[in-house]
């Protein structure tokens, strides 16, 4: 009886476990970190020369000349670090407008963003210039940047893609990420007592580590078939990298810590064998 309720308890800890990892990596998905990894793995240099070609990125390149930055100077600053930094200030600001129906207000990130383009490039701009620059370029921005959310969000009332929304800011609220964490802390308090007299609780908790780093190598695994499969959702696959990124790390910790708790559980075995007295 108590090994098949070790067993119960291992079998739901590696659920709960599983869910926790689905929960935080869907969650963090619109991260800072991750939406900035996500700027890191696109061919930044095509993202410019696209937005070149949009009504806003014409006007804007147009505005720069007027005080002296010329088209190849605009597109070196645009693919700067800061510029992506930038960017990935107004995408986490635009998703946190998306979810909560919230406001947008770049105005800071745009002075320090201009400041250092001015500073780093030496486009010798008076602060009348770069006030002016500023304002222009935070009213665009802004405009656009909530039309899309406001219009995104009256479209997906009615359709999947408030179910995303939902999914998404459930998977960001700390209450649940907390109340997952006392779960997994009470299964693995209530596993350690059933398993105290064999003492092979280690056992078990190496069977969930091994166990989930294979699940998580297996999800990796599925997505690169699909990758090979598909070509058209090339897209797809460097939005999730930050997802297989972080489910390849926990394949590799899981294996480590797996091992590293069997061959423990191995020595403890055999010192409990050894205590034990033949009659």
């Amino acid at each position: 009886m108590r090994t098949f309720i070790n067993y119960f308890l291992t079998i739901t800890l590696f659920i709960v476990v599983i869910v926790t990892i689905t929960v935080f990596t869907i969650g963090s998905l619109t991260s800072p970190s991750s939406t900035r990894e996500i700027l890191d793995n696109i061919d930044y240099e095509v993202v410019v020369n696209d937005f070149k070609d949009t009504d806003y990125g014409k006007e804007l390149y147009n505005y720069a000349n007027n005080y002296g930055v010329s088209e190849e100077q605009v597109d070196s600053i645009l693919q700067t670090d800061e510029a992506k930094d930038y960017v990935n200030e107004v995408l986490q600001q635009g998703i946190d407008a998306y979810l909560n129906n919230g406001s947008i207000n770049i105005n800071d990130e745009t002075k320090e963003f201009i400041d250092k383009a001015n500073e780093k490039y030496e486009l010798n701009l008076d602060d009348n210039e770069i006030n002016e620059l500023e304002s222009y370029a935070n009213e665009v921005i802004n405009d656009n940047l909530s039309i899309v959310v406001n219009s995104t969000n009256d479209d997906s009332e009615s359709s999947s893609g408030q179910f995303l929304i939902d999914i998404i800011k459930i998977c960001r609220d700390e209450n649940l990420h907390t109340t997952l964490y006392i779960v997994i802390g009470v299964i693995a308090v209530l596993l350690f007592i059933s398993s105290f007299k064999k003492k092979n609780f280690l056992e078990y908790i190496g069977i969930v580590s091994i166990t989930v780093a294979i699940s998580t190598l297996l999800f990796n695994g599925l997505m690169a078939l699909i990758s090979d499969r598909m070509t058209s959702i090339a897209n797809a696959t460097i939005i999730l990298k930050p997802i297989t990124d972080t489910f390849y790390m926990i394949t590799f910790i899981g294996i480590i810590i797996g091992i590293v708790l069997l061959v423990i559980q191995h020595f403890i075995n055999k010192q409990i064998n050894k205590e034990v007295v033949p009659f």
